[in-house]
């Protein structure tokens, strides 16, 4: 917890950018501590003064002075869609930063909440109607960034960050990832077949060059990286039930890349019911469809969607320790490493099967599917992470 002086300190530098934007006298007081992460202190100011001013304020201070790229990142995120933004925004909007004291002031949208307390709810329908708007919002983020890449590299210039695009390394990085999953074969007496490094090279090209869907992504859509804001006109006594809006925040892995990336991870890393990525997938290609001509088209649609899968797939399965074939361990909560490999590798075959120049990806994803059950006769290879909202 900062001591009152840090936060005085804070304080003061936030008003300080403040001023540069906002006219006449105001003030910001009782300073929150919203949360403390090892990147980042994340603080709330009420807001006193005259005029149209908000009520409160975020305040975000980067920690780490030797590695701020993921804080200057996400600073350089909002300022980039605070200039793109409209009426609807999809995130919240900048109000200024100090790159001195990487410290950067946003928009508050309130504690109403995110996903992940919509998920931990017994709601099945209500969580299946907020991840659709949130598959909605993503699909605005994306449309509303496409063909804006340069404006971005200028942004991240300003905070001197690296302008060649990410993908192109997050591609080569992907590659090595693939001798891991070789590896893994290896490991349990397979030998894929002829034409699985091609296909990783389709795939890692796809990544690298997205045509039609090159657009601005999170990148790290975890169910707490959103916040939901209940709409003035719909306020009532407990705005947790009321009707809610859905917001983007923490964009710290964010770029230019496939606009897909962001929906196949609910897909493969953090995986939801299959009929829910369903119905978000049908609302972001609505969404994605009058920009994006390959979105409207259903074979180009399903070749980047099985793309993206696999990509995410074979990324995941290069995270995982070979020591898993022997021992399972834990993964995120109570859901273990052996249930999350084996749920990627059949969505993975499911969304590479009959997919032209990916059916080896279908091929390999079976193969390892089938010898790890036999490993592992215990665990379901469709049993995803226990939201009590999909109980």
């Amino acid at each position: 917890m900062p001591s009152e002086i840090v936060m005085d300190v804070i304080v003061s530098r936030a008003t300080a950018i403040l001023r540069r934007s906002w006219n006449g006298p105001f003030h910001l007081e009782q300073p929150v501590l919203v949360s403390d992460r090892d990147r980042n202190q994340v603080f709330r100011c009420r807001v006193q003064g005259d005029g149209a001013l908000p009520d409160s304020i975020i305040i975000k201070l980067i920690k780490d002075p030797l590695d701020p790229v993921r804080g200057l990142t996400d600073w350089a995120s909002l300022a980039f869609l605070s200039q793109l933004a409209g009426e609807d925004a999809v995130a919240p909007r900048f109000l200024g930063g100090d790159a001195d004291q990487l410290l950067f002031v946003m928009e508050d949208l309130g504690d109403e909440g995110d996903i992940e307390r919509i998920l931990q709810e017994g709601d099945a329908s209500r969580a299946t109607t907020m991840l659709c708007a949130l598959a909605r919002q993503m699909g605005t983020l994306h449309v509303t960034t496409m063909g804006h890449e340069s404006l971005f590299q200028r942004m991240c210039e300003d905070l001197s960050l690296a302008t060649v695009p990410a993908r192109f390394r997050e591609a080569e990085r992907w590659l090595e990832g693939c001798q891991k999953v070789e590896r893994w074969c290896r490991e349990l007496d397979y030998v894929p077949p002829g034409g699985f490094e091609q296909a990783c090279r389709r795939i890692a090209d796809t990544f690298a060059d997205p045509g039609d869907f090159l657009a601005f992504t999170h990148g790290d859509p975890a169910p707490t990286n959103n916040c939901l804001r209940s709409r003035e006109r719909d306020r009532l006594p407990d705005p947790g039930r009321g009707k809610l809006d859905t917001y983007l925040i923490d964009f710290e892995y964010a770029g230019f890349r496939h606009a897909l990336y962001d929906l196949t991870g609910w897909n493969i890393l953090c995986p939801l019911p299959e009929d829910c990525v369903r119905l978000m997938s049908e609302q972001l290609r609505a969404r994605l469809a009058p920009a994006c001509p390959a979105a409207g088209r259903d074979e180009d649609y399903q070749s980047a969607w099985a793309a993206l899968c696999s990509y995410r797939a074979m990324a995941l399965i290069s995270w995982m320790p070979l020591s898993l074939i022997a021992r399972n361990e834990p993964w995120v909560g109570e859901w273990s490493g052996r249930e999350a490999l084996l749920v990627a590798l059949r969505r993975w075959e499911e969304a590479a099967r009959d997919v032209q120049d990916l059916e080896v990806m279908s091929l390999v994803a079976a193969q390892l599917l089938s010898r790890c059950q036999a490993l592992w006769p215990d665990i379901a290879a469709d049993r995803i992470p226990a939201w009590p909202a999909f109980a």
